[in-house]
């Protein structure tokens, strides 16, 4: 959209049309066809550098009740999976993998960076945080792009734990619950880390 232009009404949505150089480039269809897992619900997803982490729920046969899709797009025509999370839900009916977060954190190992990730379902009721584990053994720093990304759980929340006392609270279920989550940092790596949940 034009910065400044309506979004409504006739003629007027003339000036919103996107620019004319913008164009579909690849479709992806998570129908377990062409190495895309069989999916019904792509949830709220982050990208990070060239990785777009995608949660998926709702399988189709055979496949996991939740997984992450680590994405790679650096050339957005031809995207893959570079790999994939498949969390433990542990028996609990709350947890599910409805939307993700995912940020680089320093290293503190040595150079190199690794990278948090939050899970929630769709209830928003369980929810749960991750640490990337070192894919380069001599340094401890995590290549999101590796096909050998694994991740360790490091805390969780749950029911009451989630509220807050004050006037708002977490919201859960149904239409009530976050669609997506992002995490923001501020200038840099040693900056506030904040999530935004919408």
């Amino acid at each position: 959209l034009f910065r400044g232009s309506p979004i409504g009404g006739v003629p007027t949505f003339a000036t919103t049309l996107p620019d004319a150089r913008d164009t579909t480039v690849a479709v992806v269809r998570f129908d377990g066809t062409n190495g895309w897992p069989a999916y019904k619900h792509p949830g709220g997803m982050q990208m990070v550098g060239n990785i777009l982490a995608v949660p998926l729920s709702q399988p189709g046969d055979g496949y996991p009740a939740n997984r992450v899709a680590f994405v790679n797009v650096t050339n957005p025509e031809s995207p893959f999976i570079a790999s994939h999370f498949d969390p433990d839900a542990r028996g609990s009916s709350e947890f599910g993998v409805g939307q993700v977060a995912l940020t680089p954190i320093r290293n503190i190992a040595g150079p190199g960076v690794r990278y948090l990730m939050l899970l929630a379902g769709e209830s928003n009721k369980d929810v749960r945080l991750y640490q990337s584990l070192p894919t380069d053994t001599k340094t401890g720093s995590t290549d999101l792009e590796s096909t050998d990304l694994k991740w360790v759980e490091i805390d969780s929340w749950t029911g009451d734990e989630l509220d807050d006392p004050g006037v708002d609270t977490w919201p859960c279920c149904e239409s009530k619950s976050h669609q997506n989550f992002t995490f923001v940092r501020q200038q840099n790596l040693d900056g506030p880390l904040f999530l935004i949940a919408a």
